[in-house]
């Protein structure tokens, strides 16, 4: 039998069917362990994992993977204080606590991310090593115009936000919002590099 489970110990049943695991399709626990128990992972495309990290909001004692796990979003290891609020993709806490805890597309960890929406889940949080920074460097966490929108894309108070707990991007690319954000000392491109001007002259 190569049908995923719910509950990693269980034959699909669960202790709380009627819990709804998706606020957005409003699917019960019931509903998925049943969607669960007709699906392998060959058909899913990915581990059953998806499964399994709804289990324990359906009352199932799972364990996340550790050889796959993107571990907790609080720095201490518990779970999130807030687990109702919304993470950065406005999605609930729970929801993204869960899947990164048991990574079933097992993508790569992003640490500054998983910090960070621990931060808006409830975590005592700070930036983990390799971080961008914030904008106007490490001494401040604010920037000269917060509520600027630049580039049609985000206010500088965003990016700053975003620079702070970025672990993945090459940082260069933050240097043109700090400029725009008129945070001071910025350090330029060498000219060689860049188109300089806009005239030609």
């Amino acid at each position: 039998d190569n049908a995923c489970k719910i509950c990693q110990d269980s034959g699909g049943t669960v202790a709380m069917p009627d819990v709804i695991v998706d606020a957005d399709t409003g699917q019960t626990c019931d509903s998925m362990a049943l969607e669960a128990a007709f699906i392998s992972e060959e058909t899913l495309g990915y581990s059953c994992g998806y499964y399994h990290q709804f289990g324990n909001m359906c009352g199932c004692s799972n364990v996340p993977p550790a050889e796959v796990s993107c571990g907790a979003m609080c720095d201490d290891g518990t779970a999130v204080p807030n687990p109702n609020d919304t993470a950065s993709d406005g999605r609930l806490c729970s929801v993204v606590e869960a899947e990164y805890l048991y990574n079933p597309y097992e993508v790569a960890c992003d640490a500054g991310q998983i910090s960070y929406d621990g931060l808006l889940c409830g975590c005592s949080n700070k930036p983990p090593e390799g971080v961008c920074g914030a904008l106007c460097g490490p001494d401040t966490d604010v920037v000269p115009e917060p509520d600027k929108v630049v580039l049609n894309y985000a206010t500088c108070s965003e990016l700053n936000d975003v620079a702070t707990w970025d672990s993945v991007s090459n940082c260069q690319v933050y240097d043109l919002y700090s400029a725009l954000c008129g945070c001071e000392n910025v350090e330029m491109p060498p000219p060689e590099t860049t188109c300089q001007t806009l005239c030609q002259d």
